[in-house]
């Protein structure tokens, strides 16, 4: 909606930025009291921090597409809907991509600060647990199990990007060979 309507943008988006700037840590505590200690609260913390980047990608993908088609394919008789489904999405799709690849490590911190703020088990308790210990060894073992954890989730994520947009020109292999006057380097 927000892609679509410039009112809405101009109403909307300002709210947005001013969550946004709110500082997660702060609102932790409340959503520990408003969705419990248990699986809620941290999905709902990571949502959070992962929301505002993928919002803004997904903003500025959708306005991407090429206005000369979009004007060929409204000549054509294209719905609103048939635009978006068949011109718009697709332009945004490696926009969308690259903000979930944010997205997704942010959301690995989100729910590693609910985890500080109140759980009964898991990573972020476990550092906090270790830090009261001074256990400095037992803290770089989840700090690695946790970036261990943020680089697999990445893979995934560039695994999806890879099987979603290989039709798009930045999904070529890089270390494909560059080819300079008809020579292969």
């Amino acid at each position: 909606m927000i892609a679509a309507s410039r009112p809405a943008e101009y109403f909307l988006y300002p709210y947005i930025v001013m969550f946004q700037s709110m500082p997660k840590v702060a609102l932790a505590p409340l959503i520990i009291v408003w969705f419990g200690l248990g699986l809620g609260s941290k999905v709902v913390s990571a949502a959070l921090i992962a929301f505002f980047p993928l919002l803004v990608n997904t903003i500025v993908g959708l306005r991407s597409a090429d206005e000369d088609r979009v004007d060929l394919m409204r000549s054509l008789g294209a719905t609103q809907m048939q635009i978006f489904w068949m011109l718009r999405l697709p332009s945004a799709l490696p926009f969308l991509m690259a903000g979930l690849e944010v997205a997704m490590v942010f959301a690995l911190v989100g729910a590693i600060v609910a985890e500080f703020v109140g759980s009964e088990a898991g990573l972020g308790m476990l550092i906090q647990s270790r830090n009261f210990s001074m256990d400095v060894a037992g803290e770089f073992a989840v700090l690695f199990i946790l970036a261990a954890l943020g680089l697999g989730l990445n893979a995934v994520v560039v695994l999806v990007r890879k099987r979603v947009l290989f039709w798009d020109p930045s999904q070529k292999d890089a270390s494909a060979s560059i080819k300079v006057k008809g020579e292969t380097l």
